[in-house]
């Protein structure tokens, strides 16, 4: 993929260019990792803890039996790291619900990640 064109920073009065996808020069950085910041604790305000969401230490429990009976991932084979719950649902904690995955086919389910895996069992 060709590196991306450089841009004007957002930083107002700023005549450097940018090439980060943050849109601010190397000097002005800080000023994006800010604003992801307050944007991230925003947003942990209002989605509340991860026992109000339905992961207290009774999931904590069940995902560790769960990764104990099934280490691998369902996907590909790796090691598991991440419990999923096939209906989304973080409540329903059926054995039937439960999918072990690694962390990579995990986020790939939920949209977070689209690049393929960089071992040897692709998803």
């Amino acid at each position: 993929m060709p590196p991306r064109p450089p841009k004007p920073c957002r930083k107002p009065g700023c005549r450097n260019l940018a090439t980060d996808a943050g849109g601010y020069c190397p000097e002005h950085k800080h000023l994006a990792d800010e604003a992801l910041a307050l944007r991230r604790s925003a947003q942990d305000k209002v989605r509340g803890n991860a026992a109000k969401r339905g992961y207290g230490a009774h999931w904590q429990r069940v995902r560790h039996l769960k990764l104990r009976r099934d280490p691998l991932c369902a996907i590909c084979a790796r090691a598991a790291e991440v419990v999923h719950h096939r209906d989304g649902n973080p409540r329903n904690n059926a054995s039937g619900n439960l999918m072990s995955l690694c962390r990579e086919c995990h986020e790939r389910l939920h949209g977070r990640l689209r690049t393929p895996h960089s071992g040897p069992n692709p998803c």
